[in-house]
Formats: C-alpha cells, sequence, structure tokens
C-alpha cells in the first residue's frame, strides 16, 4: 500500500502467513533481517503462523524495504506500508 503524497511517518515491513515456511525458518529469518533475539523472533513466527501476519520491523521505507528483501530470501511474502493507515 503506497503511502499518500506527503507522508512523513515512519513504516513497517508486514510478514504474512505462506504455506510451506516453517516456523523455525521464520524465526531464523526474522533474526538475520531485524536483528531481533530469539525470543521475539519466536514471537513474530507465532503471529504470522495463527494470526496470519505480524509487524516485524519499523523504520524509513528504505530500512523497511532492506528488510522485507531479506526474508523474502527465506520465502516469506512481505509488505512494506506506512506506519498509520491514513
Amino acid at each position: 500500500m503506497p503511502a499518500a503524497p506527503g507522508y512523513t511517518g515512519r513504516y513497517r515491513t508486514v510478514v504474512l502467513q505462506t504455506g510451506g515456511v516453517s516456523l523455525r525458518t521464520t524465526a531464523t529469518a526474522l533474526i538475520f533481517a531485524t536483528g531481533c533475539g530469539l525470543e521475539d523472533a519466536y514471537i513474530g513466527s507465532w503471529e504470522v503462523g495463527h494470526l496470519g501476519r505480524c509487524d516485524a520491523f519499523f523504520g524509513s521505507q528504505v530500512e523497511c524495504c532492506a528488510v522485507a528483501s531479506i526474508l523474502s530470501i527465506f520465502g516469506l511474502k512481505t509488505e512494506v506500508r506506512p506506519e498509520w493507515e491514513q
């Protein structure tokens, strides 16, 4: 979802549920992509598996796109969105 013209806020990287990616792979990907700890990675993995999505990272649009790129290497589906939907 693109940001509204003139949007100056932060962005978020959203991880969406995809079939075939294990909890362990998702957690590993989150650790590599975001630098989070093991506990946060497993919480994020649980959210993806049980809720269908998680907000994995917050930062600038460039940072969020970089995180999304790393996560996609692991087979995860991602979106980069404005932190707050308009």
